[in-house]
């Protein structure tokens, strides 16, 4: 005779061993590094001089992607003059993970690296930006900043995926980075004189289809 314990007891296993199952099959994300480091650059088409900007590998819209239900395996590589850590926007995740330096993690310094690993649970695109208690605003400003774009399982048919970084800067008349003159600005960030997209100027032209369908 079957008892409601025993139909019970075996829905239980099922689910237990289907739950095992389904996580055994989720990947891990492939290790990525992001190498944080100064980029010398003329920002504005007229510049005449360069801009002393900060990069994650040479690129002001660096981009990490992966699989809903994969780990993220992030190494970051301070090569800039002051520490760094990493803070996810909008991520939920472990506490430990969240990248205030200062409060969740000591940060990286000059030279060094820090390891972050965390399932995010949620698809979407984010923003990653520097986060030290007290001095997130200079690194920042300096252009340090990506996305981590979490891929959902089943993405929307579309003719472009563009994921756009808008970002301002406050340039001197030759279009150099002006400097951090106050501990406020360093501390806190200051309003741009200079609108990008991705590092590039703006306007910037997009051609599509008629009838296509972009995704921003």
């Amino acid at each position: 005779m079957i008892t409601r314990r025993a139909v019970t007891a075996g829905l239980v296993t099922t689910l237990v061993a289907l739950s095992r199952e389904s996580r055994a099959q989720i990947p891990d994300g492939p290790e990525q590094v992001l190498t944080a480091k100064p980029t010398p650059t003329k920002l504005r088409p007229d510049a005449v001089a360069e801009a002393d900007i900060w990069t994650f590998d040479g690129s002001l819209s660096s981009a990490l992607r992966i699989k809903h239900g994969s780990e993220l395996r992030l190494k970051l590589q301070n090569e800039t003059a002051l520490p760094l850590s990493l803070h996810f926007h909008g991520v939920r995740g472990p506490n430990a993970m969240d990248g205030v330096g200062g409060l969740t993690q000591e940060p990286a310094a000059p030279g060094k690296r820090h390891e972050y690993r965390f399932t995010p649970p949620d698809v979407g695109t984010f923003l990653i930006r520097p986060c030290v208690l007290g001095g997130s605003a200079e690194p920042a400003e300096c252009g340090l900043s990506g996305f981590l774009i979490v891929e959902e399982p089943h993405s929307p048919q579309v003719d472009q995926d563009l994921a756009l970084l808008v970002d301002d800067w406050r340039l001197n008349d030759d279009g150099s980075l002006a400097p951090f003159e106050k501990p406020t600005e360093a501390a806190a960030g200051r309003l741009g004189s200079w609108l990008s997209v991705n590092g590039k100027a703006t306007p910037q032209r997009i051609e599509a289809l008629p009838g296509g369908r972009l995704r921003l």
